[in-house]
């Protein structure tokens, strides 16, 4: 009979600037955390109870990462939680790590339990923490969807800060587009005690959970009213399904999961900052397409998950090939300017553009829907995106692109879909889609 593998939290510590994480992983203790830029307590009298359940659920959230040393039968929680809190964490582990557990041949129904050391009732915890002002807290992550959910910020007059994990210089420089916004940033602490363990599943984590939790420790210290992250309506669609299991690269970017995550803090916490996404609504064709409305944006981003902390492209991944492929689509003279026309020439570029375009399985990465990958491929072939290929593939590519052209393009001049936005707040970030979109 195969050894139970555990997971187990055991200790929470914070400091001023710096909060650590014990856990044991199969009997050896690791430790990490995050060191901030600021000090936790410097502007506001924090109830500790208060910010060491914000802390927790960023080890919570961090955890998922550790399931790259073990897949983890068993996970033991040393302090009390609800069974909302419980059940929304194993839930966390079990889709967020789907497409870990397919890559590496690990049972795609396998469920580890979460066991905190008790169950308590759900309470809303109150604190002196409220939010001062009207400021929100953005994200950036050196991609074209942050810039334009900072954007659309700045053009509605809403004052914003933003936060940066890991911070290279490439992502602060991107904060010269605008005026009177601060920069608050976090580092991973190096893990200490994993050293002599061995990575049995590399693969895909769950980063925009990570991200969510340690927003909300911002947000929470320094004031702000709303966190505002930059997750597209294209997130919500699984990649593929195995076993009855839904397989989304994106999943915690997904509709369901910000609703889920809304939920959680604000039956926790009084006065907690309310968490949404600006592009909520829109495709990533879309976001693509108001991007390339903004010249003084686009000349400085990379999307691409293989190089993004020093910036560039890689030219080798779904997701470059993604990016390029629409943005040849909406504005094929800053594609020829950043990528030459001959990118997609390349054996590998051209099949990393087939399986965009091909009706097989998404490919796992942060791309768009097979519908808007088509439909850019269209307007990509109109634009002579693909004028250097031979025939043959052009016509392949065409007629990918072909299918249900019409229907696509009524697709993509739509944002009529479901989003959480603050209800302050709903109407002029709509308005301002529909003119970019020039959507009447």
């Amino acid at each position: 009979m195969a050894k139970t593998s555990t997971l187990r939290l055991c200790k929470l510590g914070i400091k001023s600037q710096q909060v650590e994480f014990v856990f044991d992983v199969n009997g050896h203790k690791v430790t990490s955390g995050y060191a901030f830029d600021f000090n936790l307590n410097q502007e506001i009298e924090l109830n500790n109870s208060l910010l060491r359940k914000y802390v927790l659920y960023a080890a919570l959230s961090y955890a998922p990462m550790l399931f790259r040393l073990d897949y983890f039968d068993e996970f033991y929680v040393e302090f009390p939680m609800s069974n909302q809190e419980a059940e929304f964490f194993e839930d966390l582990i079990f889709k967020g790590l789907a497409e870990l557990r397919y890559t590496c041949g690990i049972d795609i129904t396998k469920k580890t339990r979460l066991t905190p050391n008790s169950y308590i009732e759900a309470n809303t915890n109150e604190s002196k923490a409220k939010p001062r002002g009207n400021r929100a807290l953005g994200f950036l992550g050196g991609g074209k969807d942050g810039l334009v959910a900072a954007e659309t910020l700045h053009r509605l007059n809403q004052p914003f800060d933003v936060f940066i994990l890991n911070p290279h210089e490439f992502r602060k420089k991107q904060l010269d587009n605008w005026e009177d916004v601060k920069l608050y940033s976090a580092r991973r602490l190096k893990r200490r005690g994993a050293e002599n363990l061995q990575t049995k599943n590399d693969g895909h984590n769950p980063l925009s959970a990570e991200l969510a939790a340690l927003g909300h420790i911002v947000a929470l210290t320094m004031g702000h009213k709303y966190i505002s992250v930059a997750n597209e309506y294209s997130a919500n669609f699984p990649n593929l399904t195995e076993n009855g299991v839904s397989i989304n690269h994106q999943y915690t970017k997904s509709f369901e999961y910000e609703i889920k995550l809304q939920s959680l803090y604000r039956s926790s916490f009084k006065n907690s900052p309310y968490y949404f996404s600006l592009l909520r609504p829109l495709y990533e064709f879309q976001i693509m397409k108001i991007f390339s409305n903004s010249k003084r944006l686009n000349s400085g981003f990379s999307s691409c998950n293989q190089v993004s902390a020093e910036g560039g492209w890689c030219l080798d991944c779904p997701k470059c090939a993604y990016i390029i492929l629409t943005m040849w689509a909406v504005d094929p003279k800053q594609a020829k300017r950043l990528w030459g026309d001959s990118v997609f020439q390349p054996q590998n570029m051209y099949l990393q553009l087939l399986a965009l375009i091909n009706g097989e399985a998404k490919p796992l990465e942060c791309v768009g829907t097979l519908e808007e990958s088509r439909y850019a491929a269209y307007l990509a072939h109109e634009n002579l995106a693909f004028k250097n290929l031979d025939s043959d593939q052009r016509l392949e590519i065409l007629e990918y692109a072909s299918i249900n052209v019409e229907k696509n393009h009524k697709t993509m001049s739509n944002i009529d879909r479901d989003n959480s936005f603050p209800s302050e707040l709903s109407g002029s970030i709509l308005s301002h889609f529909r003119q970019e979109l020039e959507i009447e």
